[in-house]
Formats: C-alpha cells, sequence, structure tokens
C-alpha cells in the first residue's frame, strides 16, 4: 500500500487506503487519523491541536504492538520491578509476571485481530 511521508506539523506517514485513511506521527509512534472504508472518521486531532518536534503530543492513541512482550525475561525492568515490590524470588516473578505479559500479548493480539475483523 502506498503512503504519503509527511513533516507538518510532525513527520509521519499518512496513507488511504480504498476509501479509507489512516495517519502515524513518527514522534511518539502516535496514531493521529483513522478511518475505515466508506465510513466516519473514528479518530481525528483537533485543529486547535498544539504540535512541537520535542515536546509531549496531547491526544491521539499511542501505537502498542500486542505480543511485544510475551515472554518476560531478566532485563526486562517491569520484572524488576514487580520482583522488588512483592519481595519475590527471581523463578516466583518470571513464574507470575511472565504469566500476566503472556496473558496480556494473547488478550491485546486476540482483540486487535477481532476488531479487524468488525473495522
Amino acid at each position: 500500500m502506498a503512503h504519503t511521508t509527511i513533516t507538518s506539523p510532525l513527520p509521519g506517514v499518512e496513507a488511504h487506503p480504498g476509501k479509507g485513511h489512516y495517519g502515524v506521527y513518527d514522534h511518539g509512534a502516535h496514531v493521529f487519523a483513522w478511518q475505515p472504508n466508506a465510513k466516519q472518521p473514528v479518530l481525528w486531532m483537533s485543529a486547535a491541536s498544539l504540535f512541537a518536534d520535542g515536546e509531549p503530543l496531547r491526544g491521539g492513541v499511542p501505537v502498542i504492538f500486542a505480543g511485544s512482550n510475551t515472554l518476560t525475561h531478566i532485563n526486562d525492568a517491569s520484572f524488576w520491578l514487580v520482583k522488588g515490590y512483592f519481595d519475590l524470588s527471581v523463578k516466583d516473578t518470571l513464574k507470575t509476571w511472565g504469566m500476566l505479559a503472556l496473558s496480556c500479548s494473547i488478550i491485546g493480539l486476540v482483540t486487535v485481530l477481532a476488531l479487524s475483523l468488525v473495522f
């Protein structure tokens, strides 16, 4: 699918597949526009929104990749936070936090796949 590189107000990409539209800013990987084929826009940014390179975005949806943390390991910062807060052993943290991360990844993936069938 062809896309257009944009530079204003921030760098990113924009595409018009079929009768739909989407746009993603590189800065913070935020979706700023989404319109399914021949339907009303589902997500858009207000014309009054202020954008500046190097400043946080207020609005849009951060891009989250379902499954990116499927199997936690010991160099995952969250792993050590959970271990410390709950005073768990490494083995117990792998069992609990690892299972939670795996469950969240599977649920996220199933949700995205289900939504792709609807939209």
